[in-house]
């Protein structure tokens, strides 16, 4: 991911029961994060 990607982002519905994938902008991503925000993007990828 780098600023200026388009990625999809599950949003839950109103009872937080599945969601629907939307369209995000990435603005930026801090450096001394990036791999903890993969794994937890790919982690919840994963659970829904």
């Amino acid at each position: 991911m780098k600023p200026g990607d388009v990625v999809l982002v599950r949003f839950p519905q109103a009872d937080l029961q599945g969601g629907k994938l939307r369209p995000a902008l990435v603005l930026a991503v801090a450096p001394a994060r990036l791999n903890e925000v993969k794994k937890r993007l790919i982690r919840w990828l994963k659970s829904g």
